[in-house]
């Protein structure tokens, strides 16, 4: 986080409500996903345990949408913590 000057509190006003880019999941299923998203963001982002968040991230995913999926989740991805999946 230095190299951008984000401490944890700017990191989480950032990211208190996960921005969707695209997609072609039903609106339902993004909503939750956002909800999970933030709530893993929460809970990882004092550790930095970006690994641990990212299996349960897909594990939720497989259980409520089916498998496989695809998540990537980290700080060195241009930006702030977060998550990707394809």
């Amino acid at each position: 986080m230095a190299d951008l000057g984000l401490d944890e509190r700017a990191i989480r006003k950032i990211m208190s409500v996960p921005i969707v880019k695209s997609t072609d999941m039903d609106p339902e299923i993004v909503g939750e996903v956002k909800d999970q998203v933030a709530m893993l963001i929460d809970k990882a982002l004092p550790t930095k345990n970006w690994d641990d968040a990212c299996k349960q991230l897909k594990q939720w995913l497989d259980k409520k949408a089916g498998a496989p999926w695809q998540v990537a989740c980290g700080e060195g991805m241009r930006g702030p913590p977060h998550f990707r999946f394809p």
